[in-house]
């Protein structure tokens, strides 16, 4: 009985990647049309306004491109799907060789994870789905082998500066890499040992980019080199009220104008009881992996996932899209438990039997559960209206679709801060 159990969930969770992966790929060649001036200009930054945050992608796409005599605009879905498939590849071999139990099933199908992107359309296709590409990465290849501190070290640091050359937030993340290494069996000593490196290159780069902020002259020279010009009213194209216009704005121009949609849009009610619905299968995940014997890595888990919010915290007073952020957030601590479970899969089967794996219409109910839990809401982003579940994002979707490119609205101020 539990044999097949297992032979179901594992068919259950095969389809649902190619689900996934199929509509994110076509989901994101079809922001090349919809959203180019968040979704492609973001990833367009470059420093041929001179040194900015965030250039890094944007410089390459830009020299590769000239050498080709091709557009730039080419890199971005590159970017951006390229990256989704490695954190789908690693995600499916770490899913298929835990429990797969109903909490890790119920992380793979919530809206705040793989799906995120699929009902967020123009803030699923960002830069910081690199953090969580890089960690589930780092993760199988510790399921797979034993990873040198050498090795270690060279990824990490390695993804610190790439990372945060493309984007300054990734850095914020990074606790979830130490709380890898220390699932991975790794002491506390070590794991500060093989972190330091990264750390201090990680740290001199975010201060690097935090001054580097931009302005005018920088977003001019950016959309000239693009073949663009700055701000065209009434479009969505690449230099139009999007991510490189955005750079104009300094610190406390973008503070004030983020803050005042987080009070206007009523953040601090909406979002505390969305981010309750995003942590219930980890919550559950959690307290199955203690009566497994697992406390210590459960402990190890929410420290570091707490380290990582209280670091994160400054793009939730500089920015607006806070559910990017949150989903970023649950992305990673499943990850890492879903890794956890790689690690002890059977000791959490063996949990499970022990406390009466349900059968008949006790798992039919569960199932049904998990169906309503996953398709019924969805995790807000930015000062959108709130959608619930997959019905409501489709109509939106269809609406947006019939009504062409320029019907789909952005929050005042831009889907992120400075």
């Amino acid at each position: 009985m539990q044999l097949a159990s297992m032979k179901r969930s594992r068919t259950l969770v095969n389809l649902y990647f190619v689900y996934i992966g199929v509509l994110t790929s076509v989901i994101g060649l079809l922001m090349i049309r919809y959203s180019r001036n968040w979704v492609l200009s973001d990833w367009l930054i470059n420093y041929e306004g001179g040194f900015v945050r965030r250039g890094l992608p944007g410089e390459f796409a830009f020299l590769v491109a000239r050498a080709l005599h091709i557009s730039p605009t080419v890199f971005p879905p590159l970017f951006y799907l390229s990256v989704y498939f490695v954190l789908f590849w690693s995600m499916w071999v770490l899913a298929l060789r835990s429990s797969m139990n109903i909490w890790i099933i119920a992380l793979l199908v919530s809206p705040a994870t793989l799906a995120f992107q699929i009902l967020h359309p123009q803030a699923g296709f960002r830069k910081e789905t690199v953090v969580i590409a890089a960690l589930a990465l780092f993760l199988m290849i510790m399921t797979k082998r034993k990873v040198s501190p050498a090795f270690a070290i060279a990824y990490m640091t390695a993804f610190t500066v790439i990372g945060t050359f493309s984007h300054e937030g990734m850095f914020l993340y990074t606790p979830y890499l130490v709380a890898g290494l220390l699932l991975g069996g790794r002491s506390l000593a070590q794991a500060t040992r093989e972190f330091a490196l990264p750390l201090v290159a990680g740290v001199a780069v975010f201060l690097i980019c935090a001054t580097h902020l931009g302005n005018a002259q920088t977003a001019t020279g950016i959309c000239n080199s693009l073949g663009y010009k700055l701000l065209v009213p009434g479009s969505n194209e690449i230099c139009a009220n999007g991510a490189i216009p955005y750079l104009r704005k300094g610190r406390v121009e973008a503070g004030a104008e983020a803050l005042g949609i987080i009070k206007g849009s009523h953040y601090l009610e909406v979002f505390p009881g969305f981010i309750v619905l995003a942590l219930i299968p980890a919550v559950g995940e959690s307290l199955l992996l203690r009566r497994s014997g697992l406390r210590r890595d459960v402990q190890t888990l929410w420290t570091f996932a707490g380290l990582a919010f209280l670091c994160s915290s400054v793009l939730f007073r500089y920015g607006v899209d806070w559910g990017r952020w949150i989903s970023a957030h649950v992305m990673c601590m499943t990850v890492l438990l879903l890794f956890i479970e790689s690690k002890h899969a059977e000791e959490i089967r063996a949990a499970s039997e022990m406390n009466r794996t349900p059968r008949g219409a006790r798992q039919f109910l569960y199932a049904a559960l998990v169906f309503f839990y996953a398709t019924s809401w969805i995790l807000p982003n930015a000062g959108e209206e709130i959608r619930m579940g997959y019905i409501g994002r489709f109509l939106y979707l269809s609406h947006f679709s019939s009504h062409g490119k320029d019907a789909l609205p952005m929050p005042a101020g831009g889907p992120e801060g400075s």
